[in-house]
């Protein structure tokens, strides 16, 4: 987005996801404009979310995300998917040297 200049961008996805797509994106693209567009999937029964047990589960895990993003963020953690990236790059590199023994 940056090499190519631009500075807004449409974020969409589902309604309960949004609140933590927009911290991870404000979080990574601090001086773009992030448009949100909320999308209701049939499936999940946001009106009485606490009556569907499938609806429950994801509200629930969702909410739970934004908590852990918003703390790692104020924490000045890096983002789960880096960690496992750099755990990945240290087992080859590890089994690189092991092979050369």
């Amino acid at each position: 987005m940056r090499g190519r200049g631009y500075h807004s961008l449409r974020l969409v996805t589902g309604s309960y996801h949004m609140p933590r797509s927009l911290l991870e994106f404000e979080h990574a693209l601090p001086e773009a404009r992030v448009i949100p567009h909320p999308v209701f999937p049939h499936r999940v029964h946001q009106d009485a979310w606490w009556r569907s047990p499938g609806t429950a589960a994801l509200i629930v895990t969702e909410y739970s995300k934004y908590l852990f993003a918003t703390a790692r963020h104020r924490l000045g953690l890096p983002n789960p998917a880096a960690l496992r990236d750099a755990w990945l790059q240290a087992l080859h590199a590890g089994a690189h040297w092991l092979g050369r023994c």
